[in-house]
C-alpha cells in the first residue's frame, strides 16, 4: 500500500487533491446481505464480496448524483470518489453526522453499525 504514503498529502487535505472543493458530500451505503456459509473447514468470505464488485456499484451512482447537482446549477464542478481515491472518507462521513469512528477505525452508524461502503 505504497500508494497511500506517496498521496499522504492529498490524503491529510481534500484541498491538495481537489484544490476547487468547496463542499464535501459523503454518502454510506449498507452492504449487509445476509449471506454466510454455515459449513465447517470453508473460509469465511467478508459480507460486502458476496454481491458485485461495489466500486463498480457505487461510483455510476455517485455521478448519477453530480449529473443531478449539475441539472439544478450547471456551474458546480465535482468529483465522484470511492475508496480508490485519496481522500479520509470515514473523517468526511463523521463530519457529515453519518456516525462515528470506533476503536477499528471503521465508521459506525445506529442503523447499520459498521455494514458499509462510503
Amino acid at each position: 500500500m505504497h500508494w497511500m504514503e506517496k498521496r499522504y498529502a492529498e490524503r491529510g487535505n481534500i484541498h491538495n487533491y481537489y484544490p476547487e472543493a468547496k463542499s464535501v458530500i459523503s454518502v454510506a451505503i449498507n452492504y449487509f446481505t445476509g449471506t454466510a456459509l454455515n459449513q465447517k473447514n470453508i473460509g469465511k468470505i467478508s459480507n460486502y464480496a458476496w454481491g458485485d464488485d461495489y466500486h463498480d456499484l457505487i461510483k455510476p451512482r455517485l455521478h448519477q448524483l453530480l449529473k443531478e447537482i449539475k441539472s439544478i446549477d450547471p456551474n458546480i464542478n465535482g468529483i465522484a470518489c470511492v475508496d480508490t481515491s485519496p481522500i479520509m472518507e470515514k473523517d468526511w462521513a463523521q463530519k457529515a453526522g453519518i456516525g462515528w469512528i470506533g476503536k477499528h477505525t471503521n465508521l459506525i452508524t445506529r442503523d447499520h453499525g459498521s455494514w458499509l461502503f462510503l
